[in-house]
């Protein structure tokens, strides 16, 4: 879980970013010690004015531990990012695009198999005709 604020543009389109709660899952393997190789699903969500908002991605990721030993890791993905407006009966609207993200970490570890993890981050995706991107913080219980 953690925070992070969204910010949505587009030709002829103004807007603030707009700051909520995010949520992320993630699921992989290590091929070494110092790579993970696996699967995220994150989005963050807010009703702004009525219109209930969600931008999130599903993509394929690499985590990089530049010590084996160590805590710290960068990460980055692509895969399929959505962006979606609920304004109830007036209708919705959802698009999705390509969606990179990036961003840093450190498993501090509780217990052998468990860890806190304090983590920063940035996602974006490209939609036709503009694009949206969400900064992060967050803090996850991780299981090794």
């Amino acid at each position: 879980m953690g925070y992070g604020s969204l910010d949505v543009g587009c030709d002829g389109c103004e807007s603030d970013r707009e700051s909520s709660v995010t949520g992320l899952l993630a699921m992989g393997g290590t091929p070494s010690q110092n790579v993970l190789i696996g699967g995220e699903i994150e989005g963050w969500s807010k009703e702004v004015d009525g219109v209930d908002i969600v931008f999130g991605h599903v993509s394929g990721v690499a985590y990089w531990y530049p010590q084996a030993t160590g805590g710290l890791f960068v990460k980055g993905g692509v895969g399929i990012g959505t962006l979606s407006a609920d304004a109830g009966p007036l209708g919705d609207d959802s698009d999705n695009g390509v969606a990179l993200h990036a961003g840093l970490g450190y498993d501090v570890r509780l217990g052998r198999n468990f860890s806190l993890t304090p983590t920063a981050g940035v996602f974006w995706a490209s939609f036709d005709p503009g694009n949206a991107n969400t900064l992060y913080i967050g803090l996850n219980a991780t299981g090794h």
